[in-house]
């Protein structure tokens, strides 16, 4: 099957694994990419931007196949060291960042830079219009998110 999301991400088919906290891990990822959609390592699962290089390192040698992170950017008082996380993604060759929680705004120019390509989830918090938010594809995830979306976007769901 062609469409734009099979062209944009070198894939098969237009399925792409959202990210999973302590699921998206290297073994699921490999087995989505091996089957034609885009796998995603959840990178915050790793508790260290070093655990995350050796999950991509991992998940490379499970497939030959495109796929991707998921870097959520999280409201805290402590922020996780998303410049190292970020180096990490970098690093592993990885094209495909999926981003969900806090805008990606400030992370943004060392993604672009790296020419990744940011698949940005919009949460219900957010009330800019997608066209202010969106960085690539619309992503509707969950069934409250996704219900959501499809209500407001398409008027539908």
């Amino acid at each position: 099957m062609k469409t734009r999301i099979t062209e944009l991400f070198g894939i098969e088919h237009p399925i792409v694994q959202g990210g999973m906290h302590y699921v998206g891990l290297a073994e699921m990822a490999a087995a989505v990419s091996n089957a034609g959609g885009l796998g995603i390592v959840t990178a915050l699962t790793q508790r260290t931007p070093e655990l995350l290089a050796k999950e991509i390192r991992r998940t490379r040698e499970m497939t030959d196949r495109p796929f991707g992170v998921n870097l959520t950017f999280l409201p805290t008082f402590s922020d996780p060291p998303y410049p190292e996380y970020i180096a990490a993604i970098i690093e592993g060759g990885i094209k495909v960042v999926e981003t969900a929680g806090r805008s990606p705004e400030a992370h943004m120019p060392q993604l672009k830079r790296a020419a990744i390509k940011v698949n940005r989830g919009r949460d219900a918090r957010y009330r800019a219009p997608p066209a202010q938010i969106r960085t690539g594809p619309i992503r509707a995830s969950g069934s409250y998110l996704g219900c959501l979306t499809a209500k407001r976007w398409f008027g539908h769901g």
